[in-house]
């Protein structure tokens, strides 16, 4: 039955090409398509008259309705029930500098404000300083940007603006084969502090950001204002979480934050480096 679900994923796939069709011209999805192609599997497509990309997308639409039903048939009688409620909810925000990213406003360095002596790289090049290069030259597009440090590195702090009530959660990058780069540590496996400040101004009152710097309180690394309330997180870290850590916070509501604009601060506690690579919001 795993084959209906991806089905059901790629029909909905295709029809966002099959909307972005309606509004742009054949020489241009063919370009798009090529390039995606090209991306991928470093080749570049061959189309003509009568095997263009807009064709191909057709093709493939039908083909996915004709063996839908067939699939439909082997799902389970009944329900399907989940196997676990999963904190991570269906329209949670990620903030990440990966590329490509879906939503390209929801940039991780648009949301730190206080960066410290932390460093931002590419994944891969922690493990081989050629492994960009090497990427760029094979032309792939793909690339994890992410932000390290250790206990010399400061606080990092960021922007935690919720649409609701809800969970928050740092990410870390994929371990290679389970194994972090040499001098690095899993990000729930080394001693950190995490600190939130709740209900800071939004980005309308406050629009100067660079200045918070000066609203750091140097013993805890987390922001002072009139009207917030800096508490200490707890972390939480299980095999569903994958690579993410989620927040819990001390005397609070436990893992469930409220709706508003908070600031995220970590602070790394030991020698070796931690990487934080995704923040998820409510």
């Amino acid at each position: 039955h795993h084959g209906y679900f991806w089905l059901i994923v790629l029909r909905e796939a295709i029809g966002e090409i099959l909307r972005a069709l309606s509004h742009k011209s054949k020489s241009d999805v063919t370009q798009r398509t090529s390039d995606l192609i090209n991306h991928f599997y470093n080749t570049k497509p061959t189309f003509s008259a009568s095997n263009t990309a807009p064709d191909l997308t057709y093709t493939l639409n039908s083909s996915t309705n004709t063996h839908l039903p067939t699939n439909k048939r082997v799902l389970p009688l009944g329900s399907i029930k989940p196997k676990f409620n999963s904190p991570f909810v269906d329209d949670i925000q990620c903030f990440t500098d990966y590329e490509p990213r879906s939503v390209r406003d929801n940039s991780l360095s648009h949301v730190i404000v206080s960066i410290g002596g932390w460093k931002r790289a590419i994944h891969n090049d922690l493990e081989d300083p050629q492994a960009t290069i090497t990427k760029k030259n094979r032309g792939f597009q793909d690339y994890m940007h992410i932000f390290y440090g250790n206990k010399d590195s400061g606080s990092l702090s960021m922007l935690a603006t919720l649409a609701k009530p809800g969970p928050i959660f740092l990410c870390q990058s994929p371990a290679t084969w389970g194994k972090m780069p040499e001098g690095f540590k899993f990000l729930w496996e080394t001693k950190i502090d995490v600190f939130i400040s709740l209900n800071v101004p939004s980005a309308s009152k406050f629009p100067n950001y660079s200045t918070l710097g000066q609203e750091l309180d140097k013993s805890t690394g987390a922001f002072k204002f009139q009207k917030a309330s800096a508490i200490k997180a707890n972390t939480i870290h299980n095999k569903d979480f994958d690579i993410c850590i989620q927040l819990s916070a001390e005397g609070g509501n436990g893992t469930v934050f409220s709706k508003g604009t908070h600031i995220v601060t970590v602070m790394a506690k030991e020698s070796v480096k931690i990487i934080v690579a995704w923040l998820l919001t409510a």
